[in-house]
């Protein structure tokens, strides 16, 4: 298994191991794709695939697996010439089928560039939008829960953290009407 950058390893309710990471960052002229795999307890290969950022470099911030032992991956894209970074969310299911999606991650449509602040944040989390508002905030944890949900508008571009919201690393999805999403990456302290 080509896997050199950015290894993440856990293990499901099953006891089976799971591997996530990039192929590497360099030469630029080599295309990089996440893969993920599952080893049985015994070490056997179960399963391999891999998700195609496209043109972007891609790293693996955390990973999670939730009680269905789907696989959770939280991490960033972006392009060796372009300063922008774009945060992602991924679900792979358990037989290794990785969620379709409209999007590819680290795909911007310029109108649509979404910066989530504070960040570290304690009690609240604003939206600056470049033109196009959103529907919606959403914060997932690493474990793959959603642990806020709230409508946007114009006229609330800040949202209040509920008060038992822990300390920890969250994946802030922004999303839009026609299902467009940007995900980034949100530290919470208290």
């Amino acid at each position: 298994l080509e896997m050199n950058i950015w290894p993440h390893l856990r293990r499901d309710h099953e006891g089976n191991y799971v591997l996530a990471g990039t192929n590497g960052l360099f030469p630029l002229s080599v295309k990089h794709k996440l893969k993920i795999a599952k080893f049985s307890s015994a070490y056997q290969k179960m399963w391999e695939t891999q998700f195609d950022p496209g043109s972007k470099n891609f790293e693996v911030w955390d990973m999670a697996i939730d009680d269905n032992n789907d696989i959770i991956l939280v991490g960033r894209v972006w392009d060796i010439f372009d300063p922008r970074q774009h945060g992602f969310l991924l679900k792979v299911y358990s037989n290794g089928r990785v969620t379709a999606s409209t999007t590819r991650p680290g795909e911007d449509t310029g109108r649509r560039h979404v910066v989530v602040t504070p960040n570290p944040a304690s009690s609240s989390l604003c939206l600056q939008v470049k033109e196009e508002w959103p529907h919606g905030l959403r914060l997932w944890s690493a474990d793959g829960r959603l642990v806020f949900s709230e409508q946007a508008s114009v006229a609330t571009s800040c949202f209040d953290l509920p008060a038992a919201l822990p300390a920890g690393v969250y994946a802030a999805e922004v999303v839009f009407a026609d299902g467009y999403r940007v995900v980034q990456k949100v530290i919470v302290v208290r």
